[in-house]
């Protein structure tokens, strides 16, 4: 049951990341607004999948993610699609 959950929150994530495209379009993004990678973190969250780095509110855990994301390299800077949740 892991793995099929595993391939759930990754699909979401990748899912909303092939239509990265429409975010650029002007005037676009006030009709399209992908809430897929935000559904995809918190099935991980939920199903505790360890799939995205860090879950939580407040700020030790913005400072965790801060921490997560200052180790990444430049390439995986560059490669990824990052999203805000509220």
């Amino acid at each position: 049951m892991l793995r099929i959950r595993v391939l759930i929150v990754d699909g979401l994530e990748v899912a909303c990341r092939l239509t990265r495209a429409l975010e650029w379009v002007p005037g676009w993004n006030r009709i399209y607004q992908c809430h897929l990678a935000m559904w995809s973190n918190r099935l991980d969250a939920r199903w505790g999948t360890g799939r995205w780095p860090i879950h939580g509110s407040g700020l030790a855990a913005w400072d965790d993610w801060e921490a997560w994301y200052e180790g990444l390299t430049d390439t995986e800077r560059d490669q990824g699609h990052w999203h805000a949740f509220d």
